[in-house]
């Protein structure tokens, strides 16, 4: 059966932990949001969909939009100069060539397409970014409801892209060079857990 793949951005296809934490402890700063300090902090939020995770926390969804202008700006600076990881642009290349791919994200669709763009990276058949829609669950399900007669693969690198992947009725792919590690990855029980990104071939 043919496959549709739908990767996650953040800490799947590129690097962006470190750049992505300091981003987001500026941003509380200013915006009086003292979830972001320690980057331990940072990560347990994606413990599950980021906007429902902060939403228990206290900060409502018009809360964290009447901000978010700011934020974008702050990512929009350093996000095109991150580095993909290793091996991912010939693993994506080799796939776009067969299989439909997409990028499934909390990231914005104009910043995931500036630096697909700079690293020389085409045909994606779409980014599904926050701008569009903050729920993964609803963008995975409306991406399978495209390709029915297709094998679904959700790639990601946090628990939360697990659990929302397989709400969605995807395989789940977890990545250990990502966000929260294999260990962590295999506690939410995803159909696979890869360590590099050659493997994503043979699946």
């Amino acid at each position: 059966m043919n496959r549709v793949w739908m990767f996650d951005f953040d800490g799947t296809l590129v690097d962006s932990l470190q750049v992505y934490h300091q981003v987001h402890r500026e941003f509380g700063k200013r915006c009086g949001i003292p979830l972001f300090e320690e980057q331990s902090q940072f990560l347990d939020l994606y413990e599950s969909n980021f906007y429902e995770a902060l939403e228990r926390k206290g900060y409502t969804r018009e809360h964290w939009t009447s901000h978010a202008p700011l934020l974008y700006a702050l990512l929009k600076d350093k996000v095109p100069h991150l580095s993909l990881f290793p091996q991912i642009k010939t693993v994506l290349e080799q796939l776009i060539r067969n299989e439909p791919v997409y990028v499934i994200t909390s990231n914005l669709s104009s910043v995931v397409q500036s630096l697909l763009k700079s690293h020389g990276i085409s045909g994606v058949k779409a980014i599904l970014g926050v701008d569009q829609e903050a729920s993964k669950v609803k963008k995975i399900e409306s991406v399978i409801s495209g390709h029915p007669d297709m094998r679904p693969l959700y790639v990601g690198d946090t628990v939360g892209d697990m659990i929302e992947g397989d709400k969605a009725g995807a395989l789940t792919v977890g990545v250990s060079w990502g966000w929260h590690g294999r260990d962590r990855l295999e506690k939410a029980g995803p159909a696979f857990v890869i360590g590099e990104p050659m493997e994503l071939l043979s699946l």
